[in-house]
């Protein structure tokens, strides 16, 4: 390990990789306040965005590959990636074409409707496959 840095809610790490004659240095940055199976509280919303800002910071930095990784890889892997998308989406464009709370409030139950359909969708075709599969 080259060095390391811990705040409360997360811990930064630089290590140095090596095999035969190669070696790569790795940043490896681990949000330490998200609980498994759950959101951070009301409370860390402003670390996790200050996080993800973070990240994306190093992101730009660099030309390697960025790896986002929870333990299953599902949940928290795919809420981080959602959030930095729409982090970099509203600084890019500002949101200049939404004019006021009630329009984003809007596009946040699209969304919202949008996905619990999605779920739903995905629990009868799962349901339907269980029950063909057994016949």
């Amino acid at each position: 390990m080259l060095s390391e840095s811990e705040s409360p809610e997360w811990t930064i790490r630089k290590f140095r990789l090596g095999y035969a004659d190669e070696s790569q240095d790795v940043l490896h940055l681990n949000y330490t306040s998200w609980p498994d199976h759950g959101v951070p509280t009301v409370n860390a919303i402003e670390s996790i965005l200050q996080f993800v800002h973070i990240v994306r910071q190093q992101a730009n930095r660099t030309k390697d590959p960025i790896v986002v990784h929870c333990s299953a890889g599902v949940g928290r892997t795919g809420t981080f990636i959602a959030l930095d998308r729409l982090m970099q989406h509203i600084r890019e464009h500002e949101f200049a074409d939404i004019l006021g709370m009630e329009q984003y409030v809007f596009i946040h139950q699209c969304v919202l409707l949008m996905w619990q359909k999605k779920k739903q969708q995905s629990i009868t075709s799962d349901v339907i496959y269980e029950n063909a599969s057994k016949t």
